[in-house]
């Protein structure tokens, strides 16, 4: 692993690249669990959690939290509607938005699956000391700030 002054002479040393893989690392683990143990997959649960903390969700208002392809979500929310744990409605201010709810049965997964959240949360973070844990949670913070500015110079070309 290069310092982080020099310039990076092989891929793994990009920090877009190691935070690609450990994304990717979380996410599989997690998916395998979710699908195995709940029968949902990582988008899925992540739109239960949305809707659950905002009462209700529209389709956009999930893919600009989650930063996931409209397309995506939108086939995982028909998954949910099929099997039962969201419901929809027309948006009471805009009749083209379709608002989204949790049903009791999405309402009891979804307490089912933040529970686990919060147990691989912890198992994660555990191989650090409480300081450390403060300060990855605002370094990440801050590199997500960075993110999006180059999402956004992104969509000014």
């Amino acid at each position: 692993m290069k310092i982080p002054d020099e310039s990076p002479i092989f891929i793994q040393d990009l920090i877009s690249y190691q935070v690609a893989i450990l994304a990717q690392t979380i996410g599989k683990a997690v998916n395998e669990e979710l699908e195995r143990d709940f029968g949902v997959g990582v988008t899925e649960n992540r739109i239960l959690s949305i809707v659950a903390q905002n009462q209700s969700s529209s389709i956009r208002q999930i893919t600009d939290l989650t930063k996931t392809d409209k397309g995506w979500v939108s086939r995982s929310v028909n998954n949910l509607l099929t099997k039962g744990l969201l419901t929809k409605f027309q948006d009471e201010n805009d009749a083209r938005r379709v608002q989204l709810t949790l049903t009791d049965a999405g309402q009891r997964l979804q307490k089912k699956l933040f529970a686990e959240s919060i147990r691989r949360h912890r198992f994660l973070l555990e191989t650090f000391s409480a300081g450390e844990q403060a300060m990855l949670i605002e370094l990440l913070k801050r590199l997500q700030g960075r993110a999006e500015l180059l999402l956004q110079q992104a969509d000014e070309n």
